[in-house]
């Protein structure tokens, strides 16, 4: 019989506040997946970051399956800069999980930064989006979900040459 008294959404968001929790949680404040997951559902790597079903049934696979007691998407760093102008590689071609990574970075300099009129349709935004209401609806109350933003920095060269970028900055 279990001693636990709280739900999952309860323990995480209380240990992260510094409060009493009835025991450690199991999360990740990182989006995370695993190929067991995916495979159990009959998800692609690659779909995994760009249907918000398929991102949610992910993320909600790693609770259902493996007791997580999170749902946090996205599953790369480069939804940011996808959405300010970045071309993405999602490696379409390959078989195994390779996390997306950024195949063109948009600023060479200052004037080349331009912000979307509506940020929240731009890039994958509207997919990550998808995903939180769908793993919201899932899950109502009883477990964690969320998302996660880039710090300034990490973003900076996710849209920068990183060399260029270290070189400006000292």
């Amino acid at each position: 019989m279990s001693n636990e008294t709280m739900t999952p959404k309860e323990r995480v968001l209380k240990f992260l506040r510094g409060e009493k929790v009835d025991r450690p949680p199991v999360f990740s404040g990182m989006g995370n997946i695993i190929k067991p997951v995916l495979d159990k559902y009959g998800i692609s790597f690659q779909q995994a970051h760009r249907d918000p079903e398929m991102m949610a049934k992910a993320a909600s696979g790693m609770y259902r399956e493996y007791g997580f007691e999170c749902a946090v998407v996205p599953f790369d760093l480069g939804v940011e800069a996808e959405a300010l102008g970045s071309v993405m590689n999602f490696y379409d071609d390959v078989e195994n999980m390779l996390y997306p990574t950024i195949k063109e970075k948009c600023i060479k300099t200052v004037d080349d930064i331009k912000i979307p009129a509506d940020i929240s349709q731009a890039g994958r935004i509207p997919v990550i989006m998808g995903a939180i209401s769908r793993l919201k609806e899932e899950f109502g109350d009883q477990v964690a979900v969320g998302t996660y933003i880039l710090g300034p920095f990490t973003l900076a060269g996710q849209l920068k040459e990183l060399d260029e970028l270290l070189e400006e900055s000292f």
